[in-house]
């Protein structure tokens, strides 16, 4: 291949590329048979960082981004390996100044869309060919193609450029649509009419190419190597004067995504070359045109391509395996969603005691001795606390001291007789009676025992020996070890399918594997706000006796059932639920 045809590709992807210093296309330097190096421009002193570029890209065998000089990154290297029938051939490198990551990747993106140009034209070796310069030709044309964002406006610079370069009368470009092909552009032209009579004959030629899947001449080129169709050829150049017509479909991985129709006049009709070169060009600019028609299409088109594609590998007899497991799978899944299951409604639970019965200060005092702490179980009349009853010992011996005085003073008021004096005595034995009988309470309540059987909730006082309290203090909470009560809480969105009476169960976190049965007792009017949701409490009781294995203070998941419901139902509802009610907050409409 020669140089300029190389140079021109080079100069074709530096005006695509942004801020191109160098570029160059070369082998690495082990190779033995190496591609023919080329630098544009061609004044450039970078030769010595484009080929160790390539040989790095060459090494790996695979694209590289890099920046060569560490104290300017803002100069990015770009290389792409080049290969051609899956030999590799050497690199194509770019550096690029005012560079960052996002512009190098999608440079390297573009000089990928770029590759199967070069890779093309090295499939031809013979220079100074007259294909060869219409080859270079075609590679300055693809340049023009991709400037335009556009999709139509890329077709129609295709379609006036191809007019141009390959002496043609008219080019027409059309693209599939649902298995038809429709006509998108006329070079020279900027209306088309849809239902016209040549718009209809012109796809019909596409269509007949496409479905053979073969570039078509009418009238034939002489020792046509196959057998081929052109019945709507004929018929559109014969009723439409057309001197002689080619038709060349644009295949991407052996589907058909478009066709090109080429007019000339009678006395330049087409020959065995123009169809290579036809076909070829076909090849560079297939990839193009699907990216540029993806880009430029409406999603809804872009929907109903992809279900008619869909459709037409469903109904094909490729991947017969792959279709019926998909068969069985959309069988099975339908058949699982239709089976009734059980519905049930999941709430968070917590485990308390039946009730809760607190241990206060009986008077002012100091904590002399604790005999139980929280999580300890206790029986009836168990000594839990002991409170400090030194001042109240004093105050027991002085009312017996003051007693035993009173009587020996009625005993000499006896001996004398004295009436009066045995009245005042009798009095103030009789109090002293009643205050030695009131510290004598306050010592029975120095020791505080457990009311019933239970296990200590609240009040770990191991760390407050000594300490003084109050009268009123609460120093612990009891509750029942064999009494409980179960504490649901609802959501609002699940609280109309729950009632008193309903059955469910319930697993604890500290053994999810047991479950156990628990009805509904009583259902709370009255929402409160937890974790910034409106929750409902539900008590619940248990429908056995579980005490042995349980604790208050224990949480876990309760379940309550509802119904039974196809799989299906249950999903849609819950989604059917809230896209109402968003609809209805969004716009109002119920």
């Amino acid at each position: 291949m020669s140089q300029s045809l190389m140079t021109q590709w080079l100069e074709t992807q530096c005006r695509l590329l942004p801020n191109v210093m160098a570029s160059a296309v070369c082998s690495p330097a082990t190779t033995t048979e190496p591609l023919i190096a080329v630098v544009y421009p061609q004044n450039s002193d970078e030769h010595s960082a484009l080929q160790a570029a390539a040989d790095l890209a060459s090494k790996h065998n695979k694209p590289i981004i890099y920046v060569a000089d560490k104290n300017a990154t803002s100069v990015v290297t770009i290389a792409h390996p080049v290969k051609l029938k899956n030999d590799l051939m050497g690199a194509a490198v770019f550096i690029l100044e005012d560079c960052d990551t996002n512009i190098a990747k999608s440079s390297m993106t573009q000089l990928q869309q770029g590759l199967p140009w070069l890779t093309g034209m090295l499939n031809f070796r013979c220079d100074d060919s007259p294909l060869q310069v219409k080859l270079g030709k075609l590679t300055r044309l693809i340049g023009t193609v991709l400037t335009p964002e556009s999709f139509t406006e890329a077709t129609t610079a295709l379609a006036s450029e191809l007019s141009s370069e390959l002496n043609c009368e008219r080019v027409f470009l059309g693209m599939v649509h649902s298995r038809r092909t429709r006509l998108e552009c006329i070079s020279k032209t900027s209306d088309i009419a849809p239902k016209g009579a040549l718009t209809q004959a012109v796809t019909a030629a596409m269509d007949e190419a496409n479905d053979q899947q073969r570039t078509i001449s009418s009238p034939r080129i002489e020792n046509a190597t196959a057998p081929f169709a052109s019945i709507r050829q004929d018929e559109l150049r014969n009723q439409h004067q057309f001197g002689a017509i080619c038709t060349v479909p644009l295949i991407i991985d052996g589907r058909v995504i478009g066709s090109l129709l080429l007019e000339r006049s009678k006395d330049n009709s087409f020959n065995a070359d123009d169809l290579v070169l036809f076909e070829q060009i076909g090849s560079f600019i297939a990839p193009i045109l699907k990216l540029k028609y993806r880009t430029g299409v409406p999603l809804l088109s872009r929907f109903r391509e992809k279900a008619s594609r869909w459709k037409r590998w469903s109904l094909s007899d490729k991947n017969i395996s792959w279709k019926l497991a998909s068969v069985v799978f959309v069988v099975t899944m339908t058949g699982v969603s239709l089976l009734p299951v059980a519905y049930e409604v999941t709430t968070t639970s917590r485990l308390e005691g039946s009730i809760q019965r607190s241990i206060p200060a009986p008077d002012n005092g100091f904590i002399k001795s604790v005999f139980a702490r929280p999580g300890d179980e206790v029986k009836t009349n168990q000594l839990l606390i002991e409170l400090d009853d030194r001042d109240l010992q004093l105050q027991r011996e002085k009312s017996e001291n003051e007693i035993a005085k009173l009587k020996s003073s009625f005993g000499k008021a006896l001996a004398t007789s004295d009436r009066s004096k045995l009245a005042v005595i009798q009095a103030e034995i009789a109090e002293a009676k009643a205050d030695l009988s009131y510290v004598k309470q306050q010592l029975q309540r120095t020791r505080l025992i457990s009311p019933f059987d239970g296990i200590v909730l609240e009040g770990d006082l191991t760390q407050s020996l000594g300490a003084p309290i109050q009268q009123g203090d609460n120093l612990m909470v009891l509750s029942p070890s064999n009494d409980f009560r179960i504490i649901l809480e609802a959501e609002q969105q699940d609280i109309e399918k729950i009632t008193i009476g309903q059955s469910g169960r319930i697993a604890f976190s500290s053994n999810p594997s047991q479950y156990f049965n628990i009805t509904v007792n009583r259902i709370s009017p009255v929402a409160k706000t937890l974790n910034g949701k409106n929750i409902f409490e539900i008590e619940a009781a248990f429908s056995q006796d579980y005490s042995v294995h349980l604790r208050p203070g224990f949480e876990g998941l309760a379940k309550l059932y509802v119904d039974d419901r196809p799989l299906f139902k249950i999903g849609y509802q819950k989604a059917h639920n809230w896209i109402k009610f968003h609809v209805w907050r969004w716009t109002g409409i119920v």
